[in-house]
């Protein structure tokens, strides 16, 4: 199990301040578990972490953040079309002389 020097510089951008302290946090946990000290809620948080039930939740909440991310794509790619239709048209009427729509 790492250690962790109290004197280290503590990191200052907040992503990874909250992954340096989870860290510790995670650390002290496992040390309590393995001394069999360990509060109940802090057994319980590891029990449910490990169960089916919340790996299938994790992998919903993958499925959706896929979904979504899918979604911002083909918006993208429905302006990207939208906006060379309307070129070729612009195009075809300059041809023309008059106007398509």
């Amino acid at each position: 199990m790492p250690k962790h020097d109290k004197k280290s510089p503590v990191p200052y951008d907040i992503a990874t301040r909250e992954a340096y302290l989870t860290g510790l946090a995670m650390d002290m946990a496992e040390k309590q578990l393995l001394e069999g000290t360990a509060p109940a809620s802090t057994v319980n948080y590891f029990l449910k972490l490990g169960s089916e039930e919340q790996r299938i939740k994790q992998k919903l909440l993958e499925a959706q953040a896929n979904l979504a991310e899918e979604k911002r794509k083909n918006m993208e790619w429905s302006q990207k079309e939208y906006d060379l239709y309307q070129e070729v048209i612009d195009a075809f009427s300059s041809y023309g002389g008059g106007t398509l729509c």
